[in-house]
């Protein structure tokens, strides 16, 4: 199978929000009511276009978890976990079966080798017009790195 690249833009990648290697730079996440366009929201989780979609041939949208800026996966109550992951696999689930994409990933990009731009907890599904985004999925990875493996 032929290699499918996904295309990152640079030209709208510079001008994307960051607050992980400069905290002290605003989040828009942190002022929903400066939001736009917001597909739905359950409580204060909320799913809305991607305003930097740096992916060339994708539908780009943002899951934001939670109101609180320095929340987490790991610091979030049961309940609450439940519900972010109910809300974003519920979305997740009704792109792929809109049937308007070759494939659909659902990924959250957290931490400063992600490659993330904001702190600010959040995931993204992505829907990809042309390729095949579960092509070269296979066991290998999803093993991780091993103990011995230290990424600084």
């Amino acid at each position: 199978m032929p290699n499918q690249p996904l295309i990152f833009d640079t030209a709208i990648a510079k001008d994307k929000p960051e607050n992980i290697r400069h905290p002290h730079n605003a989040c828009p996440f942190c002022d929903p009511g400066q939001l736009t366009d917001i597909i739905t929201q359950d409580a204060d989780r909320i799913w809305l276009l991607n305003k930097f979609p740096t992916l060339q041939a994708t539908w780009q949208t943002i899951v934001i978890e939670a109101a609180r800026h320095d929340g987490d996966i790991a610091t979030y109550s049961s309940a609450q976990n439940r519900a972010v992951f109910a809300f974003a696999l519920k979305h997740w689930q009704a792109t792929i079966a809109s049937g308007r994409f070759k494939s659909v990933l659902c990924y959250k990009n957290f931490g400063p080798h992600s490659g993330g731009s904001l702190r600010h907890p959040h995931m993204q599904i992505v829907g990809l017009m042309a390729a095949d985004g579960y092509a070269n999925v296979t066991a290998a990875n999803l093993t991780g790195y091993s103990e011995r493996v230290w990424i600084l």
